[in-house]
């Protein structure tokens, strides 16, 4: 009867462990795109310091305000993607976050960045490497134009259902930026010069 015991415990330990090896092959069912850009003129000014918030982001001053939600109607912003994703957006899917893409802000290592959180669905939209963000800003840019960053990510394939994409390149307005991770958040920082800034 030991035998047995000890026999149907070391297959159960077995089929246990080989399923755990499939699980860690699979899709991720949601992967998200973390974003953070500080916008900057040629001399190095913050373009995004003092920038406005929602009232929820507490009740300090914006001086002193570490994070919080950049006001609505500061900003327009379009996450583009490939199809089907676009349909998917169109559709208002579950699995779309968020419904509507949101600016926040947040300070790190003493300058201002605007951050998009973007999640879509990994079974509507497997493996999107391309995302494009058109931003309309006047308070960073300085203008009513829309302004396009496109950026490149890859997908890893990782346990517990998500995924944290990778962002390795960004381009605007001709030039190449190389994205580098905050450990602490995931998010992909960049600095972003606007030169046309720099002109006035």
């Amino acid at each position: 009867m030991k035998t047995y015991l000890f026999t149907g415990l070391l297959g159960l330990i077995i089929l246990s462990s080989f399923s755990s090896c499939r699980t860690s092959d699979h899709e991720p069912d949601l992967v998200f795109y973390n974003l953070a850009l500080s916008f900057q003129d040629a001399s190095g000014k913050d373009l995004v310091q003092g920038i406005e918030l929602e009232r929820e982001s507490g009740s300090v001053s914006v001086e002193q305000a570490q994070s919080g939600l950049v006001k609505r109607d500061l900003y327009t912003l379009k996450v583009v993607t490939s199809q089907p994703c676009e349909d998917v957006i169109a559709s208002k899917s579950k699995n779309y976050i968020p419904d509507s893409p949101r600016l926040g802000m947040t300070k790190y290592n003493g300058y201002s960045f605007l951050t998009n959180d973007f999640g879509m669905g990994a079974n509507d939209c497997p493996d999107e490497k391309v995302l494009t963000y058109k931003l309309k800003c006047p308070t960073v840019f300085g203008d009513e134009a829309e302004h396009e960053l496109v950026t490149y990510w890859e997908v890893p394939k990782i346990q517990n259902n998500f995924a944290k994409a990778i962002c390795n390149r960004i381009e605007f307005e001709g030039k190449v930026i190389t994205p580098t991770i905050v450990p602490e958040s995931y998010n992909y920082q960049a600095i972003v010069i606007l030169e046309s800034k720099a002109k006035e």
